[in-house]
C-alpha cells in the first residue's frame, strides 16, 4: 500500500514537472513586452513576464526536489 502511494505521488510529481518545463519553454519564446495571464479560479490575471517565469523556476526547484 505504501509502495502504490508512492508511485502514485511520484506519478504526479513527474507529470507536474513535464508541464512546468513545457511552460518554461513557452515563456522564453515570449518577448519582453508580450501579455502573460496566470489562471487565478475563474479568473485570468495578467502577470508580468519576469514574474511568471520566476514562478515557473521555482515551482520546477520545488517539484524537483520532492522527487
Amino acid at each position: 500500500s505504501d509502495i502504490a502511494k508512492d508511485h502514485q505521488l511520484r506519478k504526479k510529481y513527474t507529470i507536474q514537472l513535464g508541464e512546468n518545463e513545457l511552460v518554461l519553454k513557452e515563456l522564453d519564446l515570449l518577448e519582453e513586452e508580450a501579455n502573460v495571464y496566470k489562471l487565478i479560479g475563474p479568473v485570468l490575471v495578467k502577470q508580468d513576464l519576469a514574474e511568471a517565469n520566476a514562478n515557473v523556476r521555482k515551482r520546477i526547484e520545488y517539484i524537483s526536489a520532492e522527487l
